[in-house]
């Protein structure tokens, strides 16, 4: 950031030097000056991107690895969201008596019937 401060007042004596006074070799040394601000400029901001996108994945994985832990922890008393109504209920047992098998499978599709019963 300092470097990008810096700018306008090299700017300015490159002008001052090289453009008032008509003196090439110091419009030379303060260009020059210039395009080093701007080479650590660019290096700085790859620099600082690379670190905000580390910390960014840094965070993600790290929410990523609390979700699975805590899911691992509360096994199967979590009930997904949005499916069958409030979070942690579980379907209620059937009630039938009968040992008949079930026409529907779990997810509610007909099963197949089969000839040999």
């Amino acid at each position: 950031m300092l470097a990008q401060a810096l700018v306008p007042a090299v700017l300015g004596r490159a002008v001052e030097a090289g453009l008032a006074q008509r003196d090439p070799d110091a419009l030379v040394r303060w260009s020059l000056a210039l395009l080093g601000l701007g080479l650590v400029q660019a290096v700085a901001g790859i620099l600082r991107h690379r670190c905000a996108v580390h910390n960014w994945l840094g965070a993600a994985y790290r929410t990523v690895q609390v979700t699975v832990d805590a899911t691992n922890r509360l096994g199967g008393r979590a009930a997904p969201a949005g499916r069958g109504g409030r979070g942690g209920e579980h379907p209620a047992p059937p009630t039938s008596s009968t040992s008949a098998a079930p026409s529907t499978s779990p997810r509610g599709a007909p099963l197949p019937v089969s000839d040999s019963a």
